[in-house]
């Protein structure tokens, strides 16, 4: 249904209810991207942009790993994630578990920032990577409680209203990325 989605509001000239698609109501970010490059390049460009999602997402988890281990640590990471049969069949195939991947790992690099440097924009763009990814999937409801989690113990000099306070940033981030699911 992530390649049938936007085909169908690509035939349609609009996007709309269908009620064949059981599935219709699930976020769509990732169709909303399918159909644009469906449109402009063909039904072949959704796989390919896939490709690159998942390109990017390993870039990115790459170099993550690198700058806080080693580079052999990095590597054993890449070949990890591109060793088990779901992953690497997944990044062609329409699917949108490399955006949570790339919305997971894109997560995580901003709060590691903002850990190191209490900067209020890397909080913020931590939110909104938790509301892509929210609008991606329901179930990567996870990593907004993960990323939660990490806020909630991981400040130097906390006091309640400062924990309130980053909470409220990352979570209200997320919330406005994530409402037109939520509408």
């Amino acid at each position: 249904y992530h390649l049938s989605i936007p085909k169908a509001y690509i035939q349609l000239g609009r996007i709309d209810y269908i009620p064949d698609i059981i599935f219709w109501g699930m976020p769509q970010n990732i169709e909303m991207l399918n159909t644009l490059v469906m449109y402009l390049g063909g039904s072949e460009a959704a796989p390919v942009l896939g490709w690159w999602i998942g390109v990017l997402a390993l870039i990115g988890i790459t170099d993550f790993t690198k700058n806080i281990f080693e580079k052999e640590s990095a590597w054993a990471t890449a070949a990890s994630l591109m060793a088990g049969s779901g992953l690497t069949t997944s990044i062609s195939s329409g699917y949108v578990e490399w955006a949570s991947i790339l919305y997971g790992a894109s997560i995580l690099i901003c709060l590691v920032y903002w850990q190191a440097r209490e900067k209020k924009a890397a909080l913020i763009l931590a939110g909104i990577f938790a509301g892509m990814a929210l609008g991606t999937k329901y179930t990567n409801g996870v990593i907004l409680i993960a990323g939660a989690v990490i806020i909630l113990f991981s400040q130097k000099s906390p006091t309640f209203r400062k924990i309130l306070a980053n909470l409220l940033w990352f979570g209200g981030a997320a919330l406005v990325t994530s409402i037109p699911w939520w509408v």
